[in-house]
């Protein structure tokens, strides 16, 4: 698809994506790809779905547009400077977005407890496909659920290991995370 579409693909450096049939998205890159700003933003302004066919559950990025919009704590705003090659064009960009400690189990995802969860909620669907599934849900369904489940609690999607060690980095670093502090320490950073 995206060598298929090159004139339809978003600018965004990272979580970019392709456009294909006649609904056409801002192109150009997005100072932060989970903010009001980004393709989920208008994917769901858009009443949009996600799919994934040939993917599994555990490749949700939406999951990030949510912990954008809820503001949480155990990932932290990072800045990276650059420049999109546009053909001829270069766009500078101060590219944001939240990333996780580097420390081995701070931000792990339950990814079967929430799969598990929306099905149980009839917010998830599967249809068989060949030898396997397709999964896909209605963005603002999973949006409105997921985003009172991390306002009830903020580490609604991490396992209970995690859990443990984003309570021990609050402990070291306070809440929420903050770039500096994280930066400075010995833990450093992970995407």
């Amino acid at each position: 698809v995206r060598k298929k579409y090159p004139y339809a693909r978003t600018k965004t450096p990272v979580f970019n994506f392709v456009c294909v049939g006649e609904q056409r998205f801002d192109s150009e890159p997005t100072m932060n790809p989970f903010g009001n700003d980004s393709i989920w933003a208008e994917v769901e302004r858009q009443d949009g779905w996600v799919c994934f066919w040939g993917a599994g559950f555990h490749a949700n990025t939406f999951i990030h547009y949510i912990e954008e919009l809820c503001d949480i704590g155990y990932r932290y705003h990072k800045k990276f400077p650059g420049v999109v090659l546009d053909g001829e064009n270069r766009i500078k960009v101060d590219f944001l977005y939240r990333v996780r400690p580097l420390v081995s189990g701070a931000v792990d995802y339950d990814w079967d407890r929430l799969e598990i969860d929306l099905e149980r909620r009839g917010l998830l669907f599967k249809e068989k496909s060949g030898l396997g599934s397709v999964l896909f849900y209605r963005i603002k369904g999973v949006r409105k659920y997921w985003e009172e489940r991390i306002r009830d609690d903020e580490l609604f999607f991490l396992t209970p290991e995690s859990r443990a060690s984003v309570m021990m980095l609050y402990e070291k670093y306070g809440r929420p995370l903050q770039n500096e502090a994280m930066e400075q320490s010995n833990d450093g950073v992970q995407g």
